[in-house]
Parts: C-alpha cells; structure tokens; sequence
C-alpha cells in the first residue's frame, strides 16, 4: 500500500486505541461497545450542514459510533438545491475531517496525560504544533515498529525529525515483509533480488537487479 494509506490506517488504529483508554468506545447511536477500528466513525451529534459550521469543528459535538449507525445529517437548501459539504465549511470535506481528527486526538491526548513531547519533555500547549511520531525508526529496520502503537508517541513539530531517507520525490510503497517495491517492473519482489543502498529508506535501490543492468547497458544510457 501507500505510505499516504499506511499513515491514514495508522491514525484510525491510533484514534480507536485512545478511544477506548478513554472509556469513549460505545456507540453514540446504539449503545454498544464499538469492537475494532474498522467500524468505528466520528459522528456529529448535532448537525452542522447547512446550520452552523461552528459545529463540525466543536468537540463537544462529537462523539463516536458504529459505521452503520452513523447517519449523514442530510440538508436541503430551499432555493440553491442540496449544499455541499465542502461548499458550506470552505474547504474540502477530508480536509476538514483531517483537521478535524488531529483536533480529536489532541484532546485525547490532553485527557489521557499523554499531551507532552516525547522528545523534549515540554507540554504540547497547541494543536497547531501537535505532530505524531514513532520513537523507534522503523524505516529500513522492522515493518512491525510502524504499526505498533507502542511506539507511537506525541511531539511538537520543530521536535519532530522524520526518520527517513531520500527518496527523490518518489512515493514510498510499504511492501510486504521481506520484500521491496522496484519502480521499474511495478512489482514486489524479494529484496535478495535488490542490489543493497544503505542511504534509502528501506535498505535496498529502487529498481531491481535486472532493471539495474537493463539501464546500465542500454545505449540510450550510455550517450
């Protein structure tokens, strides 16, 4: 999958973990416990479309439900037809939700005492300056350090340092475990078939051994 993917899966296994620490994990709408993060899904207690906007961004509307039990609060507008979500907040609405969700765990954080900076210790006082951050790098190193929430931790952003290589603009694929996507042949492959780059992210060239070689010797190249 993507890295872009990866990240956003992470957030939501992170979001149900500190929902649940929270005692926040029943259904808004049905009262049941909320099982796993797959079903799990922000509501708006009150609805905002096409009311207030004020109300998207107030977490003491929000609450958290099953994905089947949350109900889109549908407006119709009398004279301009339906109204956008997106038209009606002023951007788009997985913007806003992004927003919106870095707001949510920030207060989570706060509740559960876990609001000060694994890196330098201080209080993070802002959500402008709020950021997530694995404490082990994982990058080149264990698959399993990404998606294990103890090593999730919270830090401003200057603190904040990305352990990851150059990757010249390129977008990382997080591969099944003992292997390494080859941007040439578009493919998986085992990493034995990688010449090693201690510099990349994940250890291994970007392009596979035969994918190497072809461009190596291709006159094209070689002009």
């Amino acid at each position: 999958m993507s890295y872009g993917t990866a990240k956003n899966q992470l957030r939501k296994l992170l979001l149900f973990d500190m929902v649940s620490r929270a005692g926040m994990d029943r259904c808004y709408s049905c009262g049941f416990l909320i099982e796993n993060a797959r079903t799990l899904s922000v509501e708006h207690i009150k609805p905002w479309l096409g009311k207030n906007r004020s109300l998207f961004w107030d977490l003491d509307n929000i609450s958290f439900s099953y994905l089947s039990c949350n109900i889109p609060h549908v407006y119709r507008g009398s004279a301009q037809g339906d109204v956008s979500e997106s038209d009606f907040l002023g951007l788009s609405i997985s913007s806003a939700y992004a927003v919106l969700r870095k707001s949510i765990l920030f207060n989570l954080a706060g509740y559960l005492d876990m609001s000060n900076c694994v890196r330098c210790g201080l209080s993070i006082g802002d959500v402008k300056v709020f950021s997530l951050e694995h404490i082990v790098p994982w990058e080149g190193r264990d698959l399993a350090l990404f998606w294990d929430l103890g090593n999730i931790g919270f830090s401003h952003v200057r603190c904040n340092v990305p352990h990851r290589y150059n990757t010249l603009g390129k977008i990382r694929k997080i591969a099944p475990e003992g292997t390494a996507w080859c941007w040439c042949c578009k493919s998986f492959l085992s990493v034995s078939d990688f010449y090693i780059c201690p510099s990349a992210w994940n250890g291994v060239r970007s392009r596979c051994k035969v994918c190497t070689k072809a461009t190596t010797l291709s006159p094209s190249k070689r002009r």
